[in-house]
């Protein structure tokens, strides 16, 4: 599903101008970034239709350009897929800091109304439903409120290798890095190009180990194993990694569920481990891949932590999440 509407949604690339002929770098450890940004109404979140988000989620688009002013700076070649209306201004953020002939943008008009985009909002959207509220113990949560968050989310990989079919990647490996991933400049060493193996493999972050948990159990309890904001892998990689994000989120449609990428990670992952490297970092630091994970640093030893289990009995916790509903609900009505 994924897959086959990506590939119908038409993209214009702003920059540069004409097309350049890509020379392949001959170094294995050579990386090229990915990234997107359209505008998920983040600055609405907590408001009108999105009320049931918990407001600490909000961000503005303001507030991804500042965070953009950092991910600007990394010396590799980037690559970004953005609203028409922002792209001359993240083109002049890269001018300034005098990398614009390592950078590609392509743009949309209205991304979200696109018909191939907008047909899986609406699969999506149909799987919000108060059943699937009743079911989670957050509802609050934004994964089971806003499908562009969702969506956005879960094409991370399309995105890569729709430029990667277009042979406009310069690197023998590819990147997503989230648009706002670096919050400031701790986040990224900007004197160096960011250079790793990634050893023929996809690249995932982990925060949790891992178990043999249902996945019902982990969308109920939102448990998280994998950090979604940063993926990287030998480009030859990206397409079987795309394939089985897709299974994973057409798996959890047709059950009756929704949820964000990190749980379609783990799904991939289940799939077929050998194709993947686990790198364990720590969920209170997960900004680090610039700084340890290149060429020239070792990566801190992280220990990781089981995933916490709630030792309430099942129909204690049952009854508390009924008394939290119904209080929510009188508090709507108020």
């Amino acid at each position: 599903m994924l897959i086959q509407n990506f590939k119908k949604v038409e993209f214009k690339q702003f920059w540069p101008k004409n097309k350049q002929i890509i020379r392949k770098s001959k170094d294995k450890t050579s990386i090229s970034i990915v990234t997107a940004f359209f505008d998920l109404d983040r600055a609405l979140w907590g408001k009108g239709k999105l009320k049931s988000i918990n407001t600490r989620h909000v961000r503005t688009n303001d507030d991804y350009l500042k965070y953009f002013l950092h991910l600007a700076k990394v010396k590799n070649q980037l690559i970004i897929y953005i609203d028409e209306k922002l792209a001359h201004h993240v083109l002049m953020v890269r001018k300034r800091y005098g990398l614009e002939n390592n950078t590609i943008i392509f743009t949309h008009r209205n991304f979200f109304k696109d018909q191939a985009v907008a047909e899986i909002i609406k699969k999506i959207e149909s799987n919000m439903n108060e059943e699937l509220y009743r079911f989670v113990w957050n509802p609050n949560s934004p994964k089971f409120h806003s499908a562009k968050y969702v969506l956005m989310n879960s094409f991370k990989s399309m995105f890569v290798n729709r430029v990667s079919n277009l042979n406009m990647i310069s690197s023998n490996q590819a990147a997503w890095i989230d648009f706002g991933y670096c919050r400031s400049e701790q986040d990224m060493d900007a004197k160096e190009e960011w250079k790793f193996d990634a050893k023929n493999k996809i690249n995932l972050f982990q925060i949790k180990q891992l178990d043999k948990a249902p996945i019902f159990n982990i969308i109920k309890n939102l448990d998280i194993y994998f950090t979604g904001c940063k993926i990287l892998g030998n480009l030859k990689n990206w397409a079987g990694f795309a394939e089985k994000i897709d299974q994973s989120f057409s798996s959890l449609l047709n059950c009756g569920f929704v949820d964000d990428d990190q749980l379609l990670l783990l799904m991939a992952y289940r799939s077929n481990p050998k194709n993947f490297i686990l790198h364990p970092i720590s969920p209170f630091n997960q900004r680090i891949v610039f700084k340890y994970f290149n060429s020239y640093s070792k990566p801190p030893y992280i220990k990781l932590e089981p995933v916490k289990r709630r030792r309430s009995p099942t129909w204690l916790m049952e009854l508390k999440l009924a008394f939290r509903r119904s209080k929510d609900k009188l508090k709507g009505k108020n």
